[in-house]
């Protein structure tokens, strides 16, 4: 537009020049003070703007002809126009510019030859020297609409990997391109970075009840909050769906904490949905570069998993931890090693006496497993039980501990104790339909009677499949095995299927029982259990008796069985032998009706 303002008195000027006069002149710039005006107006739309303009540069193009006679120089103006035309990056310019040569050439050289064209060939063929300059014209054009096309692409390419149009953050693409850029300045400064992972709780159900518009709307306001929130140095983008990512340079994992708890503070307040208020929390996964990953692929994943036990706790938020890590390195590594230590002699047994409430005298132990790692030492079951679920290594691994605990048994036996010996099951062995077989094979390998061996079951690991794990709990009870249903009170709790069960013995979970001489619910809750099980013929065993006030309340309430710190810590066989070896000793026969709390 600017240009065809400034072409328009020069053109004037070069038709005085050329000897026309002042009326013609000023006569050939009307079209041009039309068009240059109407591009000018505020009001009119781009297109119809640049189109003005085109038509005015184009016109300004064949005056120049007509002012020159003809002269192919002159002809040159409109491949110099095309080049300007190119920055109103449309399509409509070229086609007026291709068509307004081939129009203008043939119309005007049919009509007045020597106007348009200087040589006796042109002006004799102009249909033909039309279409060989809107040729000319459509070339020139072609490096010019391919360069712009190409810029274009380029430059949505940028915006479609950066932009997420719903939120107006980041999408997954740009939030790879920043985060690696985040983590490369990470390690060029030597400092840390904190990765948030946001998921929103429930979701769905807004989308389900209230329509995808609703859904949409949500991740926009959810958007908002935490934009506004974001500290200094940090990023924000939407990682896809109701998943968002938070960045903060500078940040470790319990500064990554704090921003997360201030994140789902934000979201805290409930959201206007079509009319509605909706409650939406949301769950934060938290991981740091580099103590917990050095790449962005680990990075994320290790989020993820912060972010789904955070959500599987209802915790809100959690900082990523490698040991609850399923698919971490280390517990492959673990499980390979796991493996390998099964059968070998490396899982040693501690044994924890079950002492009678009215006699003090011990009627049994239980099992508890320790693995003797060749390198990292002592392992409780907390670090590998997990692992040996994952990989299905339970199986082995439960035979394993059942023919040690009954390799001990039957050395005691053959030192005059004959305490039966308790082993813990896993979800997998109770639904295993070979265990009751491979259980039986254990015994007669140590010719032990079934009842010295009893095994204890937890509500969760039957509730899996309680059809499955009722028929081969009921095969074991058929061989005279001992059933006992442990941590009672903690899991699915349910009368109806613990008629079912065919255990002989209910143990009381130590979390009632430790509290039960301070907390009055606690105490109603022990002695409820202790008459629901004597009214179902059921042995009564209390854990976690760490007092001789427990030991007492215990009694006075009928329960049968303790187990405990105030009887006897966990200790390994040999130990065990000579402990029992000192209780019945003529100078403390007094103990075996009290509890001895030597360890």
């Amino acid at each position: 537009m600017t240009l065809l303002w400034i072409l328009t008195p020069l053109l004037v000027l070069f038709a005085l020049a050329r000897g026309n006069p002042v009326t013609h002149s000023a006569l050939e710039a009307v079209p041009l003070i039309g068009l240059a005006s109407v591009a000018s107006l505020a009001r009119v739309s781009r297109r119809l703007g640049a189109t003005a303009a085109s038509l005015g540069l184009i016109t300004a193009c064949a005056l120049l002809v007509h002012l020159w006679d003809g002269r192919i120089e002159a002809h040159f103006s409109f491949f110099v126009i095309l080049g300007v035309l190119v920055l109103y990056q449309d399509w409509v310019p070229y086609l007026i510019a291709i068509g307004y040569v081939v129009v203008h050439h043939t119309l005007m050289g049919a009509l007045s030859g020597t106007e348009v064209f200087d040589h006796p060939q042109a002006q004799r063929q102009p249909l033909l020297w039309a279409l060989i300059h809107g040729g000319f014209v459509l070339a020139a054009s072609a490096a010019s609409v391919v360069s712009w096309r190409a810029n274009e692409q380029l430059l949505q390419a940028r915006q479609e990997a950066r932009t997420d149009e719903l939120t107006g953050l980041l999408n997954r693409r740009g939030l790879y391109i920043e985060i690696e850029r985040m983590l490369d300045t990470a390690r060029t400064e030597a400092r840390p970075t904190a990765l948030l992972l946001l998921d929103l709780d429930r979701f769905k159900e807004v989308n389900d009840t209230l329509g995808h518009h609703a859904g949409d709307d949500l991740l926009r306001q959810v958007a908002g909050r935490l934009r506004a929130c974001l500290p200094e140095g940090g990023m924000i983008g939407r990682l896809g769906g109701d998943e968002f990512v938070v960045m903060l340079a500078g940040a470790d994992g319990p500064a990554g904490i704090a921003l997360a708890a201030a994140l789902a503070d934000a979201l805290d307040p409930p959201f206007e949905l079509e009319g509605l208020l909706a409650p939406v929390q949301a769950s934060v996964g938290v991981a740091s570069a580099p103590a917990d990953a050095v790449t962005r692929a680990e990075l994320l994943r290790h989020a993820d998993v912060a972010m789904y036990r955070a959500k599987t706790n209802g915790t809100g938020v959690a900082l990523y931890a490698a040991e609850q890590d399923r698919h971490c390195r280390s517990r492959l590594q673990l499980a390979g090693e796991l493996k390998a230590a099964i059968g070998t002699g490396q899982f040693i047994l501690h044994y924890q006496p079950k002492g009678d409430l009215q006699t003090g005298e011990i009627i049994g132990v239980e099992a508890l497993v320790r693995w003797q790692h060749p390198r990292r030492g002592l392992l409780y079951p907390d670090t590998f039980l997990s692992v040996a679920e994952e990989h299905g290594l339970m199986r082995s691994f439960t035979l394993d501990v059942i023919d040690s605990a009954l390799a001990a048994q039957h050395s005691w036996r053959q030192r005059g104790l004959e305490t039966p010996v308790a082993v813990n099951l896993a979800a997998a062995n109770v639904l295993d339909p070979r265990f009751p077989q491979d259980v039986a094979e254990s015994l007669q390998r140590w010719q032990l009677p079934p009842d010295a061996l009893q095994l204890e079951i937890t509500e969760d690991t039957i509730m899996t499949d309680l059809p499955r794990a009722l028929d081969v709990l009921a095969r074991l009870g058929e061989q005279g095995i001992h059933l006992a249903l442990d941590d009672y009170g903690t899991g699915s709790s349910s009368l109806s299927y613990l008629k079912r069960l065919p255990i002989a013995e209910l143990k009381i979970d130590r979390s009632f029982v430790i509290n039960m001489t301070s907390d009055h619910s606690d105490a109603i809750i022990v002695r409820s259990t202790v008459e629901l099980a004597r009214n179902l013929g059921l042995h009564v065993v209390a854990e976690g008796v760490e007092t001789a006030e427990h030991w007492e309340q215990l009694r006075a309430c009928g329960c049968h069985t303790a187990q405990g710190y105030h009887l006897a810590r966990p200790m390994a066989g040999d130990h065990y032998t000579a402990w029992m070896r000192e209780r019945h000793t003529p100078s403390t026969t007094t103990s075996t009706t009290r509890p001895n709390t030597a360890s």
